[in-house]
């Protein structure tokens, strides 16, 4: 029997006992010798369990020292074993076990047996060391998190609760905020910076509540940071934190400071601000141009109109080869790609660029620079261009260039030599035609005594030493002399200068021209000769006669003017010639001289002069313009005639023209009454000869009555007494009624009206049918080959214009002008042919001009004449 205990029934029934436990038990003496083992030894080890040396093989080497040392201290002291090792099965695998032992004691208290069991824990070991590993793992993650945190070169603090106390925070943020560790841990955050609360608070709140992060870049924030309020910007994240059961807990704040990088930024844009104003403000055209395309970014207003001459909008954002297309076959492309790759500017001066505008192409010269832009890691990103247009001072330098070759060709075409004295030597530089002006050879160097030396003796010091003396006063050297060519030919010559002065007012040059006049001077000789030849006519004749310049100054008049006024040049001159005219016609007098010298026309007017006695009398004066071969005026020749008994006959013979007409009048009135009694009387008698005769009676009263009335008409218009009744009538019912009188009279012609409709003026009806039957019977009698008379009438802005155009003898263009004075008759062979006192146009024309209209005629001899006359619209 091994073992007797009052707790245990027997041995076999603690055998069967523990060979029914899972564990593997054990029992040995109170030295340690196996008295037994269950089954479950054999089963899981496959070895025989009761050799000491068996049970080293089952153990774990790793553990085997631990063990039997623990097993051999609790033999010493007693105390119940209590340890976990590793056993091998029979496999060859290992698993955790854990080893228990008790001591069963005699009533002395001396051990007698000891009692275990190694129960199989490998499962449980297994899920302890995978949780203590977890557990490593998380405290190493959450020390590897905090030494992160605490080293991170953001800012990061970790807020709990609604009420945001500070969990942690790093060294960043405290730098950020500007505040020790020992302020900010534990406390409420707002405690710690109540500056920020207004601007953050609403933001933490609802990233609390929503668990939506909020993302802030360059927030602006005022902080209190070492005792000063600071604007600072900033980029964060609100990171809500959650807890297993997804309830927020908490928020991490991680935020970095970009203050500087605003403010950097904003000086940038400040910077890019005024330099956008520089460029849009200054006077100099100037562009930007972006990419390797060249897209137009921006330019100023004069580079638009005054370069470009395009809307902004129609080529911002665009390629600059697609706005200006004309580019692309000048150098400009290739010069912006050589800018952009090699980073290197260009400029160039006076560049001829042709560019098309709104208004066309344009060439310009331009001075322009093209500078390369650089992005911050030193790559071109874009050209700027500046540009100043020199285009008028070039075209300005091109002109004159042009103006001094031209004057060059002309000064030689004229025979004109140039000379460049330099006063200090004497040396003369010349052109071409001087030495031929003084007789020398061709390309001979001269010097100043050498040209001297060929000065008429004469001339040589009373005048050109005294010019050259004064030109050393005046600076200007001008003088006419002769000089010896040859020898003995006398020419003479026309030499003017100018002194060119140093910085210090010394004389040191003479600049100059010389030319050869004596053509000139014979012919001027010549005109001396002539004029004195002119004045000695004039003087002889009693008419007076007067000369002008083209402008119409006065500057000659002969002997009769001063006989006749009484004054002298003096008295005359200045314009004082206009007090010998009557006051009355002084004013007209001027207005149409004045229109004489504008137009270019004959002078031609009636007026009064003062006589030395004072009395005025009347003179006709007329004058023409004297014109070179191009036709330019040089001056104007007049002649004043004394009219005044002529006058006096006029006057004489329109009072006697106005009294013999009224003396005429009534008894003609009566002659033609009876007249037209005998013809009712006697007009069916029977009596040929008596009929025919009374008939040619009539005629000829009418045409007595006529010519009365037009006399009459004459002296009235002399006197300006011409009766006028003016109303309002349709023209064309006027002219059909005249046409269809002069049918009757002259059936022989063919009077054509074409009537338009209704026409309507102001004027008097009666003198208006007496223009146009003036007019109509003119038609008629100077067209004897023709039978055709056309007339017609159409509305030209406010007039109505009334034309009568006939096929016969025509006027010649000489006469046209003056076939409306009174008397004026058309000389030539048909004069006799065509009788009459020539009245009746000058009649037609002063009542066309009192009913404001005007008229005029169109002629060709041979082709006949068109007569036309318009009056206002009503």
């Amino acid at each position: 029997m091994i073992i007797q205990d009052k707790h245990i029934g027997s041995e076999e029934q603690f055998r069967a006992f523990a060979n029914a436990l899972p564990g593997l038990v054990w029992v040995t003496d109170a030295s340690g010798k196996q008295l037994f083992a269950s089954k479950r030894w054999q089963e899981y080890t496959g070895i025989d369990p009761y050799n000491e040396a068996s049970f080293k093989k089952v153990v774990h080497p790793e553990d085997i020292d631990r063990v039997m040392d623990m097993w051999n201290a609790c033999l010493q002291n007693g105390e119940p074993y209590n340890l976990q090792l590793r056993l091998r099965d029979k496999e060859g695998e290992y698993q955790w076990f854990q080893g228990n032992s008790e001591t069963v004691r005699n009533a002395k208290g001396e051990i007698e047996i000891w009692a275990g069991a190694f129960i199989n824990i490998n499962e449980q070991k297994k899920a302890g060391l995978k949780r203590e590993h977890l557990f490593k793992i998380v405290r190493e993650s959450e020390e590897k998190f905090r030494d992160t945190v605490k080293q991170a070169p953001v800012g990061i603090v970790i807020l709990r609760g609604p009420e945001f106390v500070i969990e942690m925070m790093n060294e960043t943020y405290l730098q950020i905020v500007g505040r020790p560790e020992s302020e900010m841990i534990g406390r409420l955050l707002f405690d710690s910076l109540p500056e920020v609360k207004d601007a953050v608070a609403p933001l933490l709140t609802g990233v609390f509540n929503t668990g939506i992060a909020y993302h802030g870049n360059e927030f602006p924030v005022m902080l209190n940071r070492y005792g000063k309020a600071e604007l600072s910007y900033f980029n964060f994240v609100y990171q809500a934190l959650c807890e297993p059961d997804n309830r927020i807990s908490g928020i991490i704040v991680v935020a970095m400071e970009v203050t500087r990088s605003v403010k950097a930024k904003h000086l940038l844009a400040e910077s890019e601000k005024q330099f956008r104003n520089f460029i849009m403000q200054s006077p100099i055209p100037m562009a930007i141009f972006r990419g390797a395309e060249y897209i137009i970014e921006m330019a100023n207003t004069v580079m638009f109109e005054k370069i470009w001459r395009k809307k902004p909008e129609e080529i911002l954002g665009t390629r600059v080869l697609e706005a200006f297309p004309e580019l692309i076959e000048q150098k400009y492309p290739e010069l912006l790609k050589k800018v952009f790759t090699t980073g290197k500017p260009h400029r160039e001066i006076e560049s001829v660029a042709y560019i098309q505008g709104d208004d066309g192409l344009k060439k310009f010269y331009l001075d322009f620079e093209y500078a390369p832009l650089f992005d911050t890691d030193g790559v071109v990103s874009g050209i700027m261009i500046t540009v100043n247009n020199e285009t008028e001072k070039v075209e300005a330098r091109i002109k004159v260039e042009e103006a001094e070759e031209r004057l060059r060709l002309a000064m030689e075409a004229a025979d004109v030599a140039t000379w460049d004295l330099d006063l200090a030597s004497g040396n003369v530089i010349c052109s071409s035609g001087l030495p031929e002006i003084f007789g020398y050879a061709p390309a001979m160097q001269f010097v100043h005594k050498q040209l001297r030396e060929k000065i008429h003796p004469a001339d040589r010091q009373t005048v050109v030493e005294k010019a050259f003396a004064t030109a050393l006063e005046t600076g200007i050297y001008q003088y006419e002399a002769r000089i010896l060519k040859g020898g003995n030919e006398i020419r003479w010559i026309r030499t003017q200068g100018k002194i060119i002065y140093d910085d210090s007012r010394k004389p040191v040059k003479l600049l100059g021209t010389v030319r050869d006049i004596t053509e000139e001077k014979l012919h001027e000789q010549e005109l001396m000769e002539s004029e004195q030849k002119f004045r000695l006519l004039a003087d002889a004749m009693p008419q007076i006669v007067w000369t002008s310049d083209a402008l119409g100054n006065m500057n000659y008049y002969n002997k009769a003017v001063y006989d006749y006024t009484g004054m002298s040049f003096e008295m005359i001159s200045d314009n004082k010639w206009m007090e010998m005219i009557h006051p009355d016609e002084r004013l007209q007098n001027i207005q149409a001289w004045m229109r004489a010298v504008a137009t270019g026309d004959v002078y031609i007017f009636e007026n009064r002069f003062r006589r030395y006695d004072g009395v005025y009398r009347w003179h006709l004066s007329r004058a023409i313009p004297q014109r070179n071969s191009a036709g330019q005026i040089q001056m104007w020749v007049g002649t004043s005639t004394d009219i005044h008994d002529i006058k006096e006959q006029d006057r004489m013979k329109d009072y006697f023209i106005s009294m013999a007409s009224h003396e005429l009048k009534t008894p003609l009135t009566s002659l033609k009454g009876f007249t037209q009694i005998l013809k009712e009387k006697y007009g069916d008698s029977g009596d040929v000869f008596l009929v025919n005769a009374l008939s040619r009676m009539d005629k000829q009263t009418v045409k007595l009555t006529k010519l009365i009335t037009d006399l009459l008409d004459l002296s009235r218009i002399k006197s300006g007494s011409l009766p006028f009744s003016e109303e309002r009538f349709c023209i064309n019912e006027l002219i059909e009624q005249v046409a269809d009188e002069i049918r009757i009279i002259h059936p022989t012609h063919k009077v054509r009206f074409t009537n338009p409709g209704n026409m309507y003026v102001f004027a008097d009806r009666e003198r208006i049918a007496q223009v146009l039957d003036n007019i109509l019977t003119n038609a008629v009698k100077y067209s004897p080959g023709s039978d055709t008379v056309l007339v017609s009438s159409r509305v030209e802005g406010k007039n109505v214009v009334v034309a009568v155009e006939d096929y016969g003898v025509g006027i010649l263009k000489r006469d046209q002008e003056k076939v409306f004075e009174r008397f004026y008759r058309v000389e030539g062979k048909s004069q006799k042919t065509f009788p009459g006192l020539g009245i009746g146009l000058y009649i037609a024309a002063e009542i066309i001009r009192r009913s404001n209209g005007s008229i005029s005629v169109k002629s060709e001899p041979g082709k006949g004449s068109l007569f036309y006359f318009s009056l206002p619209v009503l």
